[in-house]
This record gives C-alpha cells, sequence and structure tokens, in this order.
C-alpha cells in the first residue's frame, strides 16, 4: 500500500512539471524533491542495460562536457550554471526506471497533462477577449505570451508543448482500422469514433489557433504527416489503401481553408519569413551565432561578444539547434542522434504494432522539437520531461 501511494506522490510531482503552467524555478525544486522523496524510497538498484538508457545518459555527458568547457573558457559562473539547466532532469528517467511506475498510468499522465493544459489555455484566452492580459493572472495561471507577431490573439506558454500527447492519441483513434480502434483504445461503434473526432478537433484549435504559434504549426504538421505513415505503412507495404487516408489528404485543404478564413494562413507562411516581426531578431541571431560557432563549442555559458537577444540571458538564443553548436561544437551530434533515435524507434513500434498505444504518444511528446527551431524549448524541463517520459514508455522490459 506504501509503494502505491509513494508512487501517486511522483505522480501528482511529474503533473506539476508538465501539466500546469509552472515556471523554471518551480520546475527545479520539483525536481529536488522527486530526487529526496526517491532517496528516502530506494533501497536497492537494479541495472539491465538497453540502447534506449544510453539516450538520457547521453545529455547528462553532454551537459557535464559543457559544464568543464565552460569552466575552462571561464565563462560567468551564474550563467554557466543557468544555461541549459533543464539538462539535467534527464535523471528523472533513471528515477523513472527505479521506482518502475506502470507505463499505463504514465501514459494516462501525459493525456491529463495535455487536458490541464488545454483547460488552462483556453482560460487564459478567453479571459483575454474579455480584457483581462495574461499578466493579471499570473499568479494563479502562470505567466504566458499575448499576442503573435502574424497579428493573431493568442496564449503562449512552455507547458503547452503537452498538447501534442493527447492530440497524437486522438488523431490516431480517429484515422485508426477497426481492429485498430478496439485492439488500442477499446473503440466501438459510432459514439466512440464521433467523442474521438471531436477531442482531436478541439486539440487542433488549441494547437493550431490559441497558441498561433508558428513552431507549433510545424509540430502539428509533423505529426500530421508521420503519424498516418506509421499507422498505415504496414497495409500500404501490401498493397492496402485505408479509406480514411482520402479522408486525410481531404483534411489539408480543409484545414488550409479553415486558416484562410480565420486569418491564420499568415502564420504558415510565415514561418521562415525574414520580414516577419519575431523572425527579424532570430536571423539576426542567425547571423551572430553562425559568426561565433567554432568546432567544440564554447560550453555552458558562453555569450556572443557585442550582442545579446536577452540583456538578462546573454547566453541564451532562439535558434535552439544553432545554440546547442555554440555551446557544445561538434558534440551536439550526440543530442541530435539521440532525438532521431527516439523518434525512429517509436515510429517503428507504430509500424510493427508492437506497444503501439505508448508509441504513438511517445511521438506525440517528442514534438516540441518542432517549435524548439525558433524558440529556447530545447532544455526546458518540461520538454525534458516529456523526453524522458517517451524515452520509458519505448523502453521494452
Amino acid at each position: 500500500m506504501l509503494k502505491v501511494t509513494i508512487n501517486n506522490i511522483f505522480l501528482i510531482l511529474f503533473f506539476l512539471i508538465i501539466g500546469i503552467n509552472t515556471g523554471s524555478s518551480t520546475c527545479y525544486l520539483l525536481l529536488f524533491i522527486i530526487i529526496i522523496l526517491f532517496i528516502l524510497r530506494t533501497s536497492k538498484f537494479f541495472i539491465k542495460v538497453k540502447l534506449l538508457d544510453f539516450v538520457a545518459g547521453s545529455f547528462l555527458l553532454l551537459w557535464l562536457y559543457g559544464l568543464i568547457l565552460g569552466f575552462a573558457y571561464g565563462n560567468k559562473v551564474s550563467y554557466i550554471i543557468a544555461n541549459n539547466a533543464g539538462m539535467v532532469l534527464y535523471i528523472l528517467y533513471y528515477i523513472l526506471l527505479q521506482i518502475r511506475i506502470s507505463r499505463e498510468k504514465i501514459y494516462h499522465l501525459l493525456l491529463i497533462a495535455g487536458l490541464s493544459n488545454s483547460i488552462i489555455t483556453i482560460l487564459l484566452f478567453v479571459l483575454s477577449i474579455i480584457g483581462i492580459p495574461p499578466e493579471s493572472t499570473k499568479v494563479i495561471l502562470g505567466e504566458a505570451i499575448g499576442g503573435a507577431s502574424t497579428g493573431q490573439r493568442r496564449i503562449y506558454f512552455i507547458s503547452q508543448i503537452a498538447l501534442y500527447c493527447p492530440m497524437a492519441v486522438y488523431m490516431t483513434a480517429f484515422i485508426a482500422s477497426t481492429y485498430q480502434k478496439v485492439e488500442l483504445f477499446g473503440m466501438r461503434g459510432l459514439r466512440d469514433n464521433v467523442k474521438v473526432f471531436f477531442a482531436f478537433l478541439f486539440y487542433t484549435i488549441c494547437v493550431l489557433l490559441l497558441t498561433a504559434s508558428k513552431g507549433f504549426m510545424l509540430g502539428y504538421i509533423f505529426i500530421l504527416l508521420i503519424l498516418p505513415f506509421s499507422i498505415f505503412f504496414k497495409g500500404i507495404s501490401q498493397g492496402l489503401v485505408n479509406k480514411k487516408i482520402i479522408f486525410l489528404i481531404l483534411l489539408i485543404p480543409i484545414l488550409l481553408g479553415l486558416l484562410l478564413s480565420l486569418g491564420y494562413f499568415n502564420i504558415l507562411t510565415a514561418i521562415f519569413d525574414s520580414n516577419d516581426d519575431a523572425n527579424v531578431a532570430r536571423y539576426e541571431q542567425l547571423y551572430y551565432l553562425l559568426q561565433d560557432l567554432t568546432f567544440w563549442g564554447k560550453g555552458l555559458g558562453a555569450v556572443i561578444p557585442g550582442y545579446a537577444r536577452n540583456a538578462d540571458k546573454p547566453y541564451g538564443f532562439e535558434l535552439s539547434y544553432l545554440a546547442l553548436w555554440h555551446k557544445f561544437g561538434i558534440f551536439s551530434l550526440i543530442a541530435i542522434v539521440s532525438y532521431l533515435v527516439t523518434i525512429k524507434t517509436a515510429i517503428s513500434n507504430i509500424m510493427s504494432g508492437k506497444n503501439a498505444k505508448y508509441a504513438i504518444i511517445s511521438l506525440g511528446s517528442m514534438c516540441y522539437l518542432l517549435p524548439s527551431i525558433g524558440n529556447p524549448l530545447l532544455f526546458a524541463p518540461q520538454a525534458v520531461t516529456l523526453h524522458c517520459m517517451a524515452l520509458y514508455l519505448l523502453r521494452n522490459d
């Protein structure tokens, strides 16, 4: 009974990291509590090493490399500690392995986290419509950005990356074959199909319209293309065509028409537009980062002489992948390979039907990699926690 209670406490703590609009400082405090609770709970450790175990470890080693390099270069200590501090949360993966919470509970936690963030998003959006800006409610609902560079009203905060988890599940549940619906999701009959369709539509609205984010749109396009391919791969390879493919082909012009009619189409056209207000700063960063890249990297806390995106955090940049090379040099490729291994494993499991339900939500968990192209999300505590959970769900015991 005690074990179940403690595991439920762990689940609550994980939820507080990814399920609400939590600031980074709070996430680190929650990590500290998780580690203390883990130490008090665990008397022995088991080791059964598998390939995915090296993924989380590679990020911890990468962080250690950046730490040592930062000190070697004499970077400012406070910058070294703060820069990419979220990488230390990869320790959560090994904690998950030891406490052995059931994958079904983690799966449902991710669904609940997505739902919770959707509710917060809608509340903030409605409040902004009636004239209450996000700044006025940040004590209760957390900090959020209102207003997009493309002109739309929006609500944007980091934990929204969890929205992709239920969206991936409901998208799959809707387009899957009758057998898959029953086998994976326990769906039977028209009523379940209607519920799932509206759930998919709900999360589509949250991801595309309420965030009004170019990066989130990229993540949506990624999941819209990759998931159906993964689900239908076996049938297509056998010369069979699922009728839902026709629905998906028709869905694309419908979505484009919806974006156009609601005035959101320019988000799509402005994704890489150098004249977009938000992208002007990103292209400026692109120029300065390219000038300052080195083979071995400059370590955590490194800044670009004479340039800063943020005066308080001059070590941080929105172009996460270039910033990755700026700090870690050639070893940043380890991170890229690790991301690809996670995504490939999820896709392979979906194609083969091996723990497909968990692979689907894991793929949704990794969609934050797309918004990270132009936003400093890559090592946000929420993003790292989602990656750890994806790895845990994909791991074969």
